[in-house]
């Protein structure tokens, strides 16, 4: 008879079924309100990231224009005032974000390079201590083709693929031109006058 009302009163112990349904109503009404504060802190995350990002794009941005902003500046010579945007170098990639071309200081003196597609020096322009010079290389980027002004005298040399001068052609210091060319150890093995 004991064992029947223990039956009768279920697992749950007396009072039974009707306080597991109170406990079980409680329960779902509890995990509901979980939910429904869970999708608010989704939705309060996602608002947060979407201001953040929106911040860091307004920075960048102001940084950008502030960097780039141009201003007039005179250079002291009359007339000649003009935009400028200032930097240490500027690099320019082509669409695979290979270096193809870049205008930059070498130490003091302003050089322009230009790369090839597998990324050789193929062409140099620069002031090098004061002196022009445009200096052309092969396939390989060493330099086999120069043109210079020394002072006032210019010169156009030849290189051979290491790099050592073979020929110069130029005007010499008493203004006269001049042809000269070395065997591999840069002796004159024949010049004019």
């Amino acid at each position: 008879m004991a064992r029947q009302k223990r039956l009768e009163a279920g697992p749950e112990g007396p009072g039974g079924r009707d306080a597991v349904a109170r406990q079980g109503g409680e329960l779902v009404a509890r995990v509901a309100r979980l939910e429904e504060q869970n999708r608010r802190l989704a939705a309060q995350y996602r608002r947060s990231r979407v201001v953040g990002a929106v911040a860091l794009v307004l920075i960048a941005a102001v940084a950008a224009v502030g960097a780039a902003t141009p201003r007039t500046t005179d250079y002291g010579e009359s007339d000649f005032s003009f935009k400028t945007v200032e930097a240490g170098g500027f690099f320019l990639v082509d669409t695979r974000d290979e270096l193809r071309a870049a205008v930059a200081l070498v130490g003091d003196d302003p050089v322009m390079r230009f790369y090839d597609t597998r990324g050789k020096n193929r062409l140099s322009i620069g002031l090098i201590k004061d002196q022009p010079g445009v200096s052309l290389a092969d396939g390989k980027g060493v330099a086999r083709t120069g043109l210079v002004v020394d002072g006032n005298r210019p010169g156009l040399s030849f290189w051979d693929e290491k790099a050592r001068m073979r020929a110069e052609f130029g005007i010499g210091k008493d203004g006269a031109p001049m042809l000269e060319i070395y065997d591999e150890d840069k002796k004159a093995i024949w010049k004019a006058p």
